[in-house]
Protein backbone atom coordinates (compact mmCIF):
# COMPACT_ATOMS: atom_id res chain seq x y z
CA UNK A 1 0.00 0.00 0.00
CA UNK A 2 1.22 3.63 -0.91
CA UNK A 3 1.94 6.01 1.72
CA UNK A 4 -0.80 8.30 0.92
CA UNK A 5 -3.09 5.25 0.75
CA UNK A 6 -2.32 4.27 4.30
CA UNK A 7 -2.37 8.25 5.00
CA UNK A 8 -6.49 8.02 3.71
CA UNK A 9 -6.96 4.18 5.70
CA UNK A 10 -5.65 5.09 9.04
CA UNK A 11 -7.10 8.80 9.43
CA UNK A 12 -10.61 6.86 8.58
CA UNK A 13 -10.05 4.48 11.12
CA UNK A 14 -9.14 7.08 13.74
CA UNK A 15 -12.26 9.07 12.85
CA UNK A 16 -14.50 6.31 12.95
CA UNK A 17 -12.94 4.83 16.32
CA UNK A 18 -12.42 7.57 18.30
CA UNK A 19 -13.45 8.77 21.95
CA UNK A 20 -13.37 12.08 23.38
CA UNK A 21 -11.90 11.87 26.94
CA UNK A 22 -13.26 14.16 29.43
CA UNK A 23 -15.56 14.99 32.26
CA UNK A 24 -16.74 18.77 31.74
CA UNK A 25 -19.13 19.25 28.49
CA UNK A 26 -17.09 21.94 27.37
CA UNK A 27 -14.36 20.66 27.04
CA UNK A 28 -12.74 18.28 23.80
CA UNK A 29 -10.71 15.36 22.77
CA UNK A 30 -7.41 15.13 23.94
CA UNK A 31 -4.61 15.57 21.77
CA UNK A 32 -1.56 12.68 21.07
CA UNK A 33 1.86 12.61 21.54
CA UNK A 34 3.34 9.14 20.17
CA UNK A 35 2.09 6.81 17.91
CA UNK A 36 2.71 2.81 16.94
CA UNK A 37 4.08 2.60 12.90
CA UNK A 38 2.51 -0.29 11.06
CA UNK A 39 5.41 -2.77 10.38
CA UNK A 40 3.76 -4.71 7.47
CA UNK A 41 2.96 -1.80 4.84
CA UNK A 42 1.06 -3.73 2.59
CA UNK A 43 -1.25 -4.13 5.83
CA UNK A 44 -4.08 -3.23 6.82
CA UNK A 45 -4.16 -0.80 10.28
CA UNK A 46 -4.76 -2.84 13.56
CA UNK A 47 -7.98 -2.12 15.52
CA UNK A 48 -6.20 -0.02 18.37
CA UNK A 49 -7.18 4.21 18.64
CA UNK A 50 -4.96 6.87 19.40
CA UNK A 51 -4.85 7.11 23.06
CA UNK A 52 -4.34 10.40 25.67
CA UNK A 53 -1.01 12.29 26.41
CA UNK A 54 -0.23 15.60 27.74
CA UNK A 55 2.17 16.75 24.72
CA UNK A 56 0.29 16.92 21.61
CA UNK A 57 2.01 16.28 18.41
CA UNK A 58 0.93 14.81 14.83
CA UNK A 59 0.12 11.61 14.46
CA UNK A 60 2.12 9.37 12.11
CA UNK A 61 0.64 8.88 8.82
CA UNK A 62 1.15 4.54 9.16
CA UNK A 63 0.18 4.30 12.00
CA UNK A 64 -2.69 3.07 14.17
CA UNK A 65 -2.53 3.64 17.76
CA UNK A 66 -0.43 5.53 20.21
CA UNK A 67 2.12 4.86 22.88
CA UNK A 68 3.54 6.32 25.82
CA UNK A 69 7.03 4.54 25.65
CA UNK A 70 9.75 6.99 26.46
CA UNK A 71 12.96 6.88 25.46
CA UNK A 72 16.49 7.13 27.15
CA UNK A 73 19.77 9.50 25.98
CA UNK A 74 22.45 7.49 26.86
CA UNK A 75 23.95 5.00 24.19
CA UNK A 76 23.47 1.06 24.74
CA UNK A 77 22.30 2.13 28.48
CA UNK A 78 20.28 -0.02 30.55
CA UNK A 79 17.00 1.05 32.15
CA UNK A 80 16.33 -1.46 35.06
CA UNK A 81 12.01 -0.69 36.10
CA UNK A 82 11.40 -2.03 39.63
CA UNK A 83 7.80 -2.21 41.41
CA UNK A 84 7.03 0.19 43.57
CA UNK A 85 3.98 0.83 45.46
CA UNK A 86 1.51 3.64 43.99
CA UNK A 87 0.69 5.39 46.80
CA UNK A 88 4.55 6.18 47.43
CA UNK A 89 6.01 6.64 44.06
CA UNK A 90 3.67 7.75 41.85
CA UNK A 91 2.95 11.51 41.05
CA UNK A 92 -0.37 11.98 39.48
CA UNK A 93 -3.00 14.27 38.45
CA UNK A 94 -5.36 16.41 40.39
CA UNK A 95 -9.09 15.75 41.24
CA UNK A 96 -11.91 16.75 39.18
CA UNK A 97 -13.72 19.99 40.46
CA UNK A 98 -15.41 23.25 39.47
CA UNK A 99 -13.29 26.48 39.53
CA UNK A 100 -15.47 27.25 42.22
CA UNK A 101 -15.24 25.83 45.65
CA UNK A 102 -17.97 23.49 44.95
CA UNK A 103 -18.09 20.09 46.07
CA UNK A 104 -20.74 16.84 45.30
CA UNK A 105 -22.99 15.74 47.93
CA UNK A 106 -23.95 11.82 47.62
CA UNK A 107 -27.64 11.23 48.50
CA UNK A 108 -28.11 8.52 51.27
CA UNK A 109 -30.47 6.11 51.31
CA UNK A 110 -32.77 6.61 54.79
CA UNK A 111 -33.59 2.86 54.56
CA UNK A 112 -29.55 1.96 54.60
CA UNK A 113 -29.37 -1.27 56.95
CA UNK A 114 -26.98 0.20 59.55
CA UNK A 115 -23.60 -1.36 58.30
CA UNK A 116 -24.57 0.50 55.80
CA UNK A 117 -24.46 3.81 57.45
CA UNK A 118 -21.39 3.22 59.10
CA UNK A 119 -19.27 3.01 55.85
CA UNK A 120 -21.03 6.10 54.58
CA UNK A 121 -19.88 7.84 57.52
CA UNK A 122 -16.39 6.03 56.98
CA UNK A 123 -15.67 7.06 53.48
CA UNK A 124 -18.17 10.11 53.15
CA UNK A 125 -20.00 10.34 50.25
CA UNK A 126 -17.83 7.85 48.15
CA UNK A 127 -18.70 4.34 48.31
CA UNK A 128 -15.65 3.01 45.97
CA UNK A 129 -13.01 4.03 48.43
CA UNK A 130 -13.20 1.81 51.25
CA UNK A 131 -9.89 0.17 50.49
CA UNK A 132 -8.21 2.48 48.62
CA UNK A 133 -4.53 3.46 49.93
CA UNK A 134 -5.56 7.42 49.10
CA UNK A 135 -8.82 7.20 51.34
CA UNK A 136 -7.55 9.63 53.77
CA UNK A 137 -6.06 11.96 51.60
CA UNK A 138 -9.95 12.12 49.32
CA UNK A 139 -11.69 12.44 52.31
CA UNK A 140 -9.22 15.62 53.39
CA UNK A 141 -9.57 16.89 50.14
CA UNK A 142 -13.21 16.85 49.80
CA UNK A 143 -13.82 17.94 53.30
CA UNK A 144 -11.88 21.17 52.86
CA UNK A 145 -14.26 21.50 49.31
CA UNK A 146 -11.05 21.23 47.25
CA UNK A 147 -12.46 18.28 44.93
CA UNK A 148 -15.73 16.34 44.00
CA UNK A 149 -17.36 12.72 42.97
CA UNK A 150 -19.71 11.76 40.96
CA UNK A 151 -23.85 11.89 41.18
CA UNK A 152 -23.80 8.03 41.60
CA UNK A 153 -22.03 8.35 44.82
CA UNK A 154 -18.45 7.20 43.29
CA UNK A 155 -15.14 8.95 43.36
CA UNK A 156 -13.71 6.92 40.54
CA UNK A 157 -9.92 6.93 42.00
CA UNK A 158 -8.28 5.37 39.17
CA UNK A 159 -9.95 7.30 35.97
CA UNK A 160 -7.87 10.33 35.21
CA UNK A 161 -8.45 13.72 34.96
CA UNK A 162 -7.96 17.35 32.53
CA UNK A 163 -5.42 19.91 32.82
CA UNK A 164 -8.19 22.28 33.24
CA UNK A 165 -9.59 20.38 36.47
CA UNK A 166 -6.19 20.41 37.78
CA UNK A 167 -5.97 23.77 37.78
CA UNK A 168 -9.37 24.19 39.03
CA UNK A 169 -8.24 21.79 42.52
CA UNK A 170 -4.89 24.35 42.73
CA UNK A 171 -6.92 26.92 42.56
CA UNK A 172 -9.30 25.94 44.85
CA UNK A 173 -6.47 25.24 47.30
CA UNK A 174 -5.23 28.84 46.51
CA UNK A 175 -8.40 30.44 47.32
CA UNK A 176 -9.70 28.70 50.63
CA UNK A 177 -5.85 29.09 52.14
CA UNK A 178 -5.66 33.38 50.98
CA UNK A 179 -2.74 32.53 48.55
CA UNK A 180 -4.53 33.95 45.05
CA UNK A 181 -1.91 35.82 42.92
CA UNK A 182 -2.42 39.61 44.39
CA UNK A 183 -0.77 40.77 41.27
CA UNK A 184 -3.26 40.38 38.26
CA UNK A 185 -1.32 39.57 35.06
CA UNK A 186 -3.64 38.71 31.68
CA UNK A 187 -2.80 35.62 30.60
CA UNK A 188 -4.91 34.96 27.44
CA UNK A 189 -5.10 31.65 26.05
CA UNK A 190 -6.73 30.82 22.81
CA UNK A 191 -8.62 28.17 23.99
CA UNK A 192 -9.99 29.47 27.33
CA UNK A 193 -12.21 31.77 26.24
CA UNK A 194 -13.82 33.94 29.30
CA UNK A 195 -16.95 31.85 28.98
CA UNK A 196 -15.18 28.48 29.74
CA UNK A 197 -15.83 26.57 32.92
CA UNK A 198 -12.61 27.08 34.19
CA UNK A 199 -11.44 30.67 32.64
CA UNK A 200 -10.66 31.89 36.27
CA UNK A 201 -8.84 28.92 37.71
CA UNK A 202 -6.67 29.08 34.70
CA UNK A 203 -5.99 32.85 34.87
CA UNK A 204 -5.23 32.11 38.47
CA UNK A 205 -2.60 29.37 38.02
CA UNK A 206 -0.97 31.13 35.02
CA UNK A 207 -0.71 34.25 37.46
CA UNK A 208 0.99 32.19 39.89
CA UNK A 209 3.35 30.12 37.79
CA UNK A 210 2.08 27.18 38.44
CA UNK A 211 0.83 25.85 34.98
CA UNK A 212 1.24 27.17 31.92
CA UNK A 213 0.81 27.53 28.11
CA UNK A 214 1.67 23.98 26.67
CA UNK A 215 2.07 25.20 23.33
CA UNK A 216 2.17 29.30 21.78
CA UNK A 217 -1.01 30.74 23.31
CA UNK A 218 -2.98 27.13 23.93
CA UNK A 219 -3.49 25.63 27.26
CA UNK A 220 -5.07 22.84 25.97
CA UNK A 221 -7.59 22.62 28.65
CA UNK A 222 -9.01 19.46 27.89
CA UNK A 223 -5.56 17.05 27.57
CA UNK A 224 -4.53 15.12 30.45
CA UNK A 225 -1.39 14.98 32.56
CA UNK A 226 1.88 12.50 32.52
CA UNK A 227 2.83 12.00 35.68
CA UNK A 228 6.35 14.12 35.39
CA UNK A 229 4.00 16.99 33.96
CA UNK A 230 2.11 17.30 36.86
CA UNK A 231 5.26 16.41 39.01
CA UNK A 232 6.66 19.86 37.50
CA UNK A 233 3.17 21.55 38.68
CA UNK A 234 3.33 20.25 41.75
CA UNK A 235 7.03 21.61 42.20
CA UNK A 236 5.52 24.71 41.30
CA UNK A 237 2.77 24.71 43.69
CA UNK A 238 4.90 24.34 46.61
CA UNK A 239 7.61 26.94 45.65
CA UNK A 240 4.33 29.41 45.70
CA UNK A 241 3.40 28.72 48.69
CA UNK A 242 6.80 29.18 50.02
CA UNK A 243 7.26 25.35 51.13
CA UNK A 244 11.30 25.59 52.14
CA UNK A 245 13.42 22.95 50.99
CA UNK A 246 15.60 21.55 53.95
CA UNK A 247 16.82 18.51 52.28
CA UNK A 248 18.20 20.10 48.65
CA UNK A 249 21.69 18.52 49.35
CA UNK A 250 19.83 15.03 49.44
CA UNK A 251 20.72 12.54 46.56
CA UNK A 252 17.55 11.26 44.90
CA UNK A 253 17.34 8.97 42.47
CA UNK A 254 14.66 6.51 40.56
CA UNK A 255 14.94 3.27 39.01
CA UNK A 256 13.52 5.05 35.68
CA UNK A 257 15.84 8.52 36.20
CA UNK A 258 16.92 8.04 33.00
CA UNK A 259 13.61 8.63 31.54
CA UNK A 260 12.74 11.90 33.12
CA UNK A 261 13.26 15.14 31.37
CA UNK A 262 15.81 17.41 32.79
CA UNK A 263 12.76 20.04 34.02
CA UNK A 264 11.05 16.61 35.69
CA UNK A 265 14.19 15.19 36.87
CA UNK A 266 14.49 18.49 39.18
CA UNK A 267 10.82 18.97 39.76
CA UNK A 268 10.58 14.59 41.42
CA UNK A 269 13.60 14.87 42.98
CA UNK A 270 12.66 18.62 44.94
CA UNK A 271 9.21 16.75 45.75
CA UNK A 272 11.47 13.71 46.96
CA UNK A 273 13.67 15.81 49.15
CA UNK A 274 10.38 17.55 51.04
CA UNK A 275 9.06 14.41 51.27
CA UNK A 276 5.70 14.62 48.99
CA UNK A 277 6.92 11.18 47.00
CA UNK A 278 9.32 7.95 47.56
CA UNK A 279 12.08 7.52 45.93
CA UNK A 280 15.09 5.00 45.86
CA UNK A 281 17.41 3.46 43.07
CA UNK A 282 14.35 0.59 43.34
CA UNK A 283 11.45 2.79 43.19
CA UNK A 284 10.22 3.46 39.85
CA UNK A 285 8.23 6.71 38.96
CA UNK A 286 6.69 6.03 35.28
CA UNK A 287 7.13 9.44 34.16
CA UNK A 288 5.03 9.24 31.13
CA UNK A 289 1.91 7.60 32.58
CA UNK A 290 -1.36 9.29 32.95
CA UNK A 291 -1.95 10.12 36.47
CA UNK A 292 -5.13 9.90 38.04
CA UNK A 293 -7.72 11.51 40.37
CA UNK A 294 -6.65 9.41 43.45
CA UNK A 295 -2.83 9.92 42.88
CA UNK A 296 -3.13 13.71 42.44
CA UNK A 297 -5.72 14.01 45.84
CA UNK A 298 -2.78 12.26 47.43
CA UNK A 299 0.21 15.13 46.25
CA UNK A 300 -2.10 17.92 46.86
CA UNK A 301 -2.87 17.00 49.92
CA UNK A 302 0.44 16.24 51.28
CA UNK A 303 1.62 19.50 49.74
CA UNK A 304 -1.18 21.92 51.20
CA UNK A 305 -0.74 19.74 54.74
CA UNK A 306 2.89 19.77 55.15
CA UNK A 307 2.77 15.98 55.50
CA UNK A 308 5.59 13.77 54.55
CA UNK A 309 4.98 10.48 52.88
CA UNK A 310 5.41 7.39 54.32
CA UNK A 311 8.27 5.28 53.46
CA UNK A 312 8.08 2.32 51.05
CA UNK A 313 8.67 -0.61 53.12
CA UNK A 314 8.41 -3.27 50.61
CA UNK A 315 8.70 -1.92 46.96
CA UNK A 316 6.09 -3.63 44.81
CA UNK A 317 5.11 -1.61 41.90
CA UNK A 318 1.50 -0.39 41.60
CA UNK A 319 0.31 1.56 38.39
CA UNK A 320 -2.31 4.25 38.39
CA UNK A 321 -4.89 1.64 38.35
CA UNK A 322 -2.98 -0.87 40.79
CA UNK A 323 -1.91 -3.43 37.89
CA UNK A 324 1.04 -5.73 38.94
CA UNK A 325 4.29 -5.10 37.34
CA UNK A 326 6.98 -6.82 37.41
CA UNK A 327 10.87 -6.02 36.76
CA UNK A 328 12.57 -5.04 33.25
CA UNK A 329 15.66 -4.00 31.81
CA UNK A 330 15.63 -2.59 28.42
CA UNK A 331 18.84 -1.74 26.66
CA UNK A 332 18.76 1.41 24.08
CA UNK A 333 21.25 2.68 21.64
CA UNK A 334 20.47 6.45 20.68
CA UNK A 335 22.68 9.60 19.57
CA UNK A 336 23.44 12.11 22.09
CA UNK A 337 21.98 14.59 20.44
CA UNK A 338 18.70 13.49 18.91
CA UNK A 339 16.87 15.67 16.22
CA UNK A 340 13.24 15.34 16.74
CA UNK A 341 11.59 15.07 13.26
CA UNK A 342 8.43 17.24 12.49
CA UNK A 343 7.44 17.52 8.88
CA UNK A 344 5.21 14.43 7.70
CA UNK A 345 6.93 13.86 5.02
CA UNK A 346 10.00 13.69 6.16
CA UNK A 347 8.68 11.60 9.42
CA UNK A 348 7.37 9.08 5.83
CA UNK A 349 10.72 9.23 4.19
CA UNK A 350 12.51 8.39 7.32
CA UNK A 351 9.91 5.74 7.83
CA UNK A 352 10.95 4.71 4.56
CA UNK A 353 14.67 4.48 4.95
CA UNK A 354 14.37 2.30 8.17
CA UNK A 355 11.55 -0.82 6.69
CA UNK A 356 14.98 -0.36 3.78
CA UNK A 357 17.27 -1.84 6.70
CA UNK A 358 14.65 -4.00 8.50
CA UNK A 359 13.70 -4.93 4.68
CA UNK A 360 17.49 -6.22 4.03
CA UNK A 361 17.52 -7.91 7.83
CA UNK A 362 14.08 -9.69 7.57
CA UNK A 363 14.29 -10.86 4.04
CA UNK A 364 10.34 -10.53 3.42
CA UNK A 365 8.62 -7.14 3.73
CA UNK A 366 6.40 -7.14 6.47
CA UNK A 367 8.17 -9.16 8.42
CA UNK A 368 9.77 -7.17 11.00
CA UNK A 369 6.60 -7.68 12.98
CA UNK A 370 7.28 -10.82 13.87
CA UNK A 371 10.61 -9.30 15.26
CA UNK A 372 9.92 -6.27 16.70
CA UNK A 373 7.70 -3.37 17.04
CA UNK A 374 8.36 0.48 15.26
CA UNK A 375 6.70 3.52 16.81
CA UNK A 376 6.93 7.37 16.61
CA UNK A 377 7.55 9.15 20.01
CA UNK A 378 7.86 13.16 20.14
CA UNK A 379 8.61 13.13 17.08
CA UNK A 380 11.64 10.74 17.49
CA UNK A 381 11.19 7.32 15.46
CA UNK A 382 11.88 4.16 18.02
CA UNK A 383 12.49 0.99 16.76
CA UNK A 384 12.43 -1.59 18.92
CA UNK A 385 13.87 -5.48 17.84
CA UNK A 386 13.60 -8.87 20.09
CA UNK A 387 17.37 -9.64 19.57
CA UNK A 388 19.82 -8.06 20.67
CA UNK A 389 22.29 -9.56 17.62
CA UNK A 390 19.61 -8.06 15.34
CA UNK A 391 19.75 -4.70 17.49
CA UNK A 392 23.69 -4.37 16.52
CA UNK A 393 23.31 -4.74 13.03
CA UNK A 394 21.35 -2.49 12.61
CA UNK A 395 23.06 -0.13 14.38
CA UNK A 396 25.88 -0.79 12.41
CA UNK A 397 23.66 -0.46 8.69
CA UNK A 398 22.45 3.15 10.24
CA UNK A 399 25.65 3.99 11.08
CA UNK A 400 27.23 2.93 7.47
CA UNK A 401 24.21 4.79 6.01
CA UNK A 402 24.53 7.65 3.97
CA UNK A 403 21.04 8.80 5.49
CA UNK A 404 22.60 10.97 8.30
CA UNK A 405 19.03 11.10 9.89
CA UNK A 406 19.04 7.10 10.34
CA UNK A 407 21.98 8.07 12.92
CA UNK A 408 20.12 11.17 14.31
CA UNK A 409 16.54 10.86 14.72
CA UNK A 410 16.03 6.96 15.23
CA UNK A 411 16.08 5.40 18.51
CA UNK A 412 17.11 1.67 18.95
CA UNK A 413 15.81 -0.56 21.81
CA UNK A 414 15.21 -4.25 23.32
CA UNK A 415 11.44 -5.38 23.35
CA UNK A 416 10.68 -8.35 24.98
CA UNK A 417 7.15 -8.29 22.51
CA UNK A 418 6.97 -8.33 18.55
CA UNK A 419 3.89 -6.33 17.40
CA UNK A 420 2.37 -9.46 16.42
CA UNK A 421 2.52 -10.65 20.32
CA UNK A 422 1.17 -7.40 21.33
CA UNK A 423 -1.69 -7.72 18.46
CA UNK A 424 -2.47 -11.06 20.28
CA UNK A 425 -2.81 -9.59 23.97
CA UNK A 426 -4.83 -7.15 22.48
CA UNK A 427 -7.09 -9.37 21.28
CA UNK A 428 -6.98 -11.51 23.94
CA UNK A 429 -8.10 -8.99 26.57
CA UNK A 430 -10.49 -7.44 24.67
CA UNK A 431 -12.33 -10.67 24.71
CA UNK A 432 -11.49 -11.21 28.65
CA UNK A 433 -12.85 -7.64 29.05
CA UNK A 434 -16.17 -8.25 27.30
CA UNK A 435 -16.72 -11.73 29.23
CA UNK A 436 -16.05 -9.54 32.05
CA UNK A 437 -17.31 -6.11 31.46
CA UNK A 438 -20.15 -5.98 28.85
CA UNK A 439 -21.42 -2.95 29.39
CA UNK A 440 -17.54 -1.71 28.88
CA UNK A 441 -15.89 -0.27 25.62
CA UNK A 442 -11.44 -0.30 25.26
CA UNK A 443 -10.85 2.89 24.24
CA UNK A 444 -7.42 2.17 23.47
CA UNK A 445 -4.45 -0.27 23.15
CA UNK A 446 -1.07 -0.04 22.37
CA UNK A 447 2.38 -1.03 23.63
CA UNK A 448 4.37 0.09 25.87
CA UNK A 449 7.56 -0.93 24.98
CA UNK A 450 10.16 0.36 27.27
CA UNK A 451 8.02 -1.43 29.99
CA UNK A 452 6.82 -4.77 27.78
CA UNK A 453 3.31 -4.39 28.60
CA UNK A 454 0.38 -3.27 26.96
CA UNK A 455 -1.43 -0.38 27.95
CA UNK A 456 -5.36 -0.33 27.65
CA UNK A 457 -8.11 2.41 27.89
CA UNK A 458 -11.17 1.40 29.06
CA UNK A 459 -14.75 2.97 30.00
CA UNK A 460 -15.64 0.53 32.78
CA UNK A 461 -14.22 -1.15 35.84
CA UNK A 462 -15.73 -4.39 37.64
CA UNK A 463 -15.68 -6.09 40.76
CA UNK A 464 -12.28 -6.83 41.55
CA UNK A 465 -10.77 -6.08 38.06
CA UNK A 466 -7.10 -5.50 39.28
CA UNK A 467 -6.61 -8.87 40.64
CA UNK A 468 -8.98 -10.62 37.67
CA UNK A 469 -6.36 -8.74 35.47
CA UNK A 470 -3.40 -9.82 36.94
CA UNK A 471 -4.35 -13.67 37.47
CA UNK A 472 -4.74 -13.80 33.65
CA UNK A 473 -2.34 -11.42 32.13
CA UNK A 474 0.26 -11.16 34.96
CA UNK A 475 2.19 -7.96 34.11
CA UNK A 476 1.67 -8.13 30.23
CA UNK A 477 -1.81 -5.57 30.70
CA UNK A 478 -1.23 -2.01 32.24
CA UNK A 479 -5.05 -0.89 32.18
CA UNK A 480 -6.43 2.65 32.88
CA UNK A 481 -10.34 3.84 33.02
CA UNK A 482 -11.04 6.72 31.30
CA UNK A 483 -14.11 9.18 31.86
CA UNK A 484 -16.68 9.40 29.10
CA UNK A 485 -19.00 11.86 28.30
CA UNK A 486 -21.79 10.24 29.67
CA UNK A 487 -19.94 9.69 33.38
CA UNK A 488 -18.94 13.55 34.02
CA UNK A 489 -17.89 14.80 37.12
CA UNK A 490 -20.65 17.12 38.84
CA UNK A 491 -20.50 19.73 41.77
CA UNK A 492 -23.10 21.11 44.18
CA UNK A 493 -23.10 24.91 44.78
CA UNK A 494 -25.19 24.35 47.77
CA UNK A 495 -22.90 22.25 50.08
Amino acid sequence: MKSTQLRIAIAAFLAASSTTLFFNPAQAATPINSSIVSTNKAAAPTATTASASTASAKTTTKTDASTTSTATTAKASTASTTATNSSASTVSTAVSTASKNTTTTAKSDTKASSKEATTKATDGPFSDISKHWAKEAILAMYNDHFISGFPDGTFRPNVTISRAQIASIYNNILTATNHLPKDKKTVTYTDVPTDNWAYDAVEHVSEAGIMKAESARAFNPSSTMTRQSFAITAAHFADYLGIKNDNSKKAIQFADSNELSSAGKSAVTQLAQEGFINAGSDVLFRPQDTITRAEAAAILYRIYTHTTVAPIVTPTVTASNSNAQTTTTVSTIAPTNLQPVTQASTQSALEDAVFTELDKLYKTPGNFQNHGVMYWKDNILYVAVKSAADMDTLEKAFTASSNKALTQSVVLESTKYSQVEYDKIAANFASFYASKQPNGKIIASYPDVPHNQLIVNVTESYPYMQDSVASAFGSKIHYFVISTPDAQSTTNTNK
